[in-house]
């Protein structure tokens, strides 16, 4: 498939995708390490910390103060042991967890289960990523092929995109089904948490534009609006709300 036929594929006519993210507080990202993932990927990933961790999370998701979004993602596994041991890439605390292995893993989901602010990270082995900022592409051809063809496109594009423009610090990471395959392209970038549907390459240079701007102020943070899903940690009302002050701003 060529970029005009992969981009036509994942665009829509229709409105804007706003407000379609539900609400949670922390997106935490399996250092899977590969791209090669079944229809029920993580949960069915063949690894032993993998499948532990996401059973644990499953059975206890009612009981977690805060609500937890879980993902595999091609992150390389840089533990010492990556047969028995796993990293997590955790936002909004932007923070690598690990390594994780089959004896601290129901340690980890309970502080996880426990936390009460997801911007602070937790009581638990953890260091900061080699980058500042993250791509994330929806690449799971297994769930959806609309991500199938749409995800890895517009990894290579974002790639090219940043190379070309000397960004540094900037990782781009390929994602199991983040949620709503029916907006396909879908992409999110940390440390800010905005998701993006119906991405195409074309469009891909103005998302990637708004990660270069300083977020002191969520409210003031930059959206391309027609693309716009929503944020990390509010609500689909707060996602209107926001959605609609900023399209006023915009218009003064």
């Amino acid at each position: 498939m060529d970029i005009e036929d992969a981009s036509k594929a994942c665009c829509s006519s229709q409105p804007a995708p706003t407000a379609t993210v539900d609400h949670y507080h922390r997106h935490i990202f399996i250092s899977l390490g590969s791209r090669e993932w079944d229809g029920n990927a993580p949960s069915s990933f063949p690894h032993p910390v993998v499948s532990q961790l996401t059973t644990l999370i499953k059975s206890q998701k009612k009981l977690f103060k805060l609500k937890v979004s879980v993902n595999g993602s091609d992150l390389p596994n840089k533990t010492e042991n990556p047969e028995n041991e796993i990293q997590i890439l955790s936002f909004p605390e932007n923070v690598i967890y690990g390594p994780i292995n089959l004896e601290n893993v129901s340690d980890f989901v309970d502080q996880l289960k426990t936390s009460e602010d997801a911007s602070a990270p937790l009581a638990f082995p953890h260091q900061a990523p080699s980058f500042e900022k993250v791509v994330v592409v929806c690449a799971h051809n297994a769930k959806d092929e609309r991500c199938g063809k749409c995800g890895p496109l517009l990894i290579e594009a974002t790639q090219s995109i940043l190379a070309s423009e000397n960004v540094q610090n900037v990782a781009v990471l390929a994602s199991t089904h983040v949620g709503g395959h029916k907006y396909a392209g879908n992409v999110i970038l940390f440390p800010g948490g905005d998701w993006y549907g119906y991405v195409t390459v074309e469009r891909l240079p103005q998302i990637l534009q708004t990660i270069s701007i300083p977020r002191p102020v969520i409210s003031t943070s930059p959206i391309v609006a027609d693309l716009w899903r929503g944020r990390i940690g509010l609500t689909k009302p707060e996602q209107q709300a926001l959605f609609a002050a900023l399209q006023e701003q915009a218009s003064q």
